[in-house]
């Protein structure tokens, strides 16, 4: 696993391609435009959003990256879901991919399996954290009030109707 990181760590232009613009694409093509979208005309929204923020932690194959990409996979859901807009998805995929290349690419001596959190130090790291969450929270909250609501799918399920008692 150790060996795959530094691979795909590696400051190349094979590299970039592969994780900066060939992964968000691939990725948001198969978990936003094809399984989100199909799922959201079937089940409700936060179950769908979820299933497909849960196969995007699955399929990328360690551990270490399954609960960061659980909770990015909500977040694009949600903005999928907002927006029907794959290329959103997939320019949000590839900046925060663009990210990890760069520090990458900058910090060269850090080992393949170091943190962010390592590279920072306890103290900036989780000022730094925090002040994410507060942002984040607030750009979610604000496009929840801007964005048009979302557009319908006529969905095919059933909610919870009770029947009729001659059936």
């Amino acid at each position: 696993m150790k060996d795959l990181f530094e691979r795909m760590t590696q400051n190349n232009l094979p590299t970039f391609l592969a994780v900066v613009i060939a992964a968000p694409l691939l990725e948001e093509w198969l978990l936003r435009a094809i399984a989100l979208k199909g799922m959201l005309q079937h089940m409700d929204v936060w179950k769908a959003i979820a299933w497909s923020a849960l196969m995007f932690g699955v399929i990328h194959f360690n551990p270490w990256q399954a609960i960061p990409a659980f909770l990015m996979g909500c977040l694009f859901g949600w903005i999928y879901y907002r927006t029907r807009s794959y290329w959103t998805c997939v320019a949000l995929h590839a900046i925060n991919n663009g990210m990890s290349f760069l520090l990458a690419g900058l910090f060269p001596e850090m080992s393949a399996d170091a943190s962010l959190r390592s590279l920072m130090g306890n103290t900036p790291y989780f000022i730094a954290l925090a002040c994410s969450v507060v942002i984040l929270t607030l750009v979610i909250y604000y496009l929840n009030k801007k964005l048009a609501p979302a557009p319908v799918l006529n969905p095919s399920y059933e909610r919870n109707e009770s029947l009729p008692a001659d059936l």
